[in-house]
């Protein structure tokens, strides 16, 4: 902890610092293209590497890029330190504990991200081909944001691969809910959004429909379907 007021501004400076990169970096890395990806790795390397800095933000966007470039050791090693990490507390001068860190309103969508990257990794077979086990990571997510569709797309992805039919058609029965098909079907809606790429956003709803429409078959639902 700060022991002074030029430590308290070192610090604030520091972390002004270090949202600016991050703010920055984001926006280079939504660019996609191996040149972008290859920068933000250098300047998220840059954050997670400073001494007496641990930026879950910087952790989990540096295994983002590491996941696009099909590095998934070292995404796979940078999860770890996010989901496995421990904070130790010293108090009353008593021997120190670990307690696992958690998710918290500022952190959620971290660890949101690193179980689904963690799970994708296992649904490929990268890290584990165990179907359940991806199946945990997913769970992980979806309880910390209901409403994630990439989350539920996955579920119903494992539930599938595994013929658990039922199940994979609540999954997708999810991902339809939270999809914009209202929109095709209402044209004052539709024009309310003006959405841009309303041909690929279509698109998008189709398969989500046919995906549920064939989950549910398979789990004998036809009026769904």
């Amino acid at each position: 902890y700060p022991q002074n007021e030029n430590d308290k501004n070192t610090e604030n400076n520091l972390q002004f610092t270090i949202e600016k990169d991050l703010l920055y970096t984001e926006l280079e890395k939504s660019i996609n293209t191996n040149d972008s990806i290859t920068s933000a790795i250098s300047r998220y390397s840059n954050i997670v590497n400073q001494p007496q800095v641990f930026s879950i933000p910087a952790i989990i966007g540096l295994a983002s890029c590491y996941m696009r470039l099909s590095k998934l050791n070292e995404a796979n090693a940078l999860i770890d330190q996010v989901t496995k990490s421990t904070l130790n507390f010293n108090m009353n001068n008593d021997l120190p504990y670990d307690e696992f860190l958690k998710p918290t309103h500022e952190t959620a969508s971290y660890f949101e991200e690193a179980y689904l990257m963690r799970a994708q990794m296992m649904l490929n077979g990268s890290y584990s081909n165990n179907q359940q086990s991806a199946l945990h990571y997913i769970f992980l997510a979806l309880d910390l944001n209901q409403s994630c569709k990439k989350g539920w797309e996955m579920c119903a992805e494992a539930y599938s691969r595994s013929e658990m039919h039922a199940d994979a058609a609540n999954a997708n029965k999810h991902c339809w809910q939270l999809s914009s098909h209202q929109i095709f079907v209402d044209e004052k809606l539709r024009k309310k959004c003006e959405m841009k790429n309303i041909d690929l956003e279509r698109e998008k709803v189709t398969e989500i429909g046919y995906s549920y429409a064939i989950a549910s078959l398979k789990a004998k639902k036809p009026e769904d379907a």
